[in-house]
């Protein structure tokens, strides 16, 4: 019997980016990053079809001319992700909780396209850019948390609509259920963590039937009782074994985030060099000290290593980088924010 669930979980993901034609990657030394948060400098990860990249941008010129190149990669039919290092998200760690809702925007303005990716890097959020060649949009999607591999993750863009169940369950008799329908007229039913999405409710901003939508995850062929073969696209959030392994600090920085903006404090004390390794079972060790990990609903980091109260949010996933950061509310209604920058060590997973 399918596992289901009445409501849909729009799952749109903070996809990858690859950009091989963004010119050389750069490598983020350790050490002070108070750069990384002035108003006109920023370093970028971004990535697009498996391909990753950090880049240091000195200027807001820079800056125009990587959005530019990202919206003509995406014109081309590739998704591109990307997430600035050193912009945390600006509200308060005690309003975070309220905060979890995907970002979506769509325009056939390429100009307002990299205006809203211009606003949603400020707020220091993972963004996702795809072009529909049929309809002459763009879509975008921006995201706190993003524990899906940027790097095995693909992107699909069609018209939504509802379509008959394909399987028998005998909970849900004669339902309809959320499909994507791409340009060549492949149907893509949408699936979260192997529950069935259910129609009959708003779609949340994701999209109404007959609306162009963006989806990212996993496509794969199923059978029903008969025989027959039916594709969905499984738009898991979060999934613990792609963040298994060993991975080695590279950079630690600290800042306070404030109404009026970000500061830059310097090195996050405690883990220089420090590595962790996050075990399969769900065991934890850094050093001789052993614990657990675990990735929460929302796909955010626990892990009493770490340390800290609460998880840690993963801001970047791939087979090499994971970008982590943690907040701790401050008396004045600030927030201080450690984040960390971390290596896989080893085999790539």
């Amino acid at each position: 019997m399918k596992k289901t669930t009445i409501y849909i979980m729009a799952c749109v993901a903070a996809a990858l980016l690859g950009l091989a034609a963004c010119g050389k990657t750069e490598v983020v030394p350790n050490g002070n990053v108070e750069a990384t948060t002035t108003d006109n400098t920023r370093t970028v990860v971004y990535s697009v079809g498996g391909d990753e990249g950090r880049k240091t941008l000195k200027d807001d010129a820079e800056w125009d001319a990587m959005l530019e190149r990202f919206c003509s990669v995406a014109a081309e039919g590739q998704t591109v992700t990307f997430y600035s290092l050193g912009r945390p998200q600006r509200h308060s760690a005690a309003s975070k909780a309220d905060n979890k809702e995907d970002q979506h925007f769509s325009t056939d303005d390429r100009e307002e396209m990299k205006a809203w990716m211009k606003a949603r890097e400020k707020e220091g959020l993972t963004v996702s850019v795809s072009y529909d060649e049929q309809s002459g949009r763009w879509s975008g999607v921006a995201r706190e948390t993003t524990a899906m591999r940027q790097d095995l993750t693909e992107c699909y863009t069609g018209t939504m609509t509802c379509v008959d169940m394909p399987w028998e369950d005998d909970m849900i008799v004669g339902a309809t259920v959320p499909a994507l329908v791409l340009a060549d007229s492949t149907v893509l039913i949408l699936v979260h963590d192997d529950y069935t999405l259910v129609c009959g409710m708003p779609l949340d901003g994701y999209g109404d039937e007959d609306t162009t939508a963006t989806f990212c995850g996993t496509v794969e062929q199923r059978q029903t009782a008969g025989g027959e073969t039916y594709s969905v696209l499984n738009i898991s959030r979060a999934n613990a074994a792609y963040m298994a392994g060993s991975w080695q600090v590279a950079l630690a920085a600290q800042y306070t985030l404030e109404a009026d903006g970000i500061t830059a404090l310097g090195d996050a004390e405690g883990y220089a060099a420090a590595s962790y390794t996050l075990s399969p079972d769900g065991t934890a060790t850094s050093g001789t000290a052993t614990g657990t990990w675990s990735l929460d609903a929302d796909g955010m980091l626990c892990c009493d290593l770490l340390g800290g109260e609460g998880c840690w949010e993963v801001n970047w996933l791939t087979a090499t980088t994971l970008v982590i950061s943690h907040y701790t509310a401050l008396t004045d209604g600030g927030a201080l924010c450690n984040q960390l920058v971390l290596e896989r060590v080893g085999e790539k997973r």
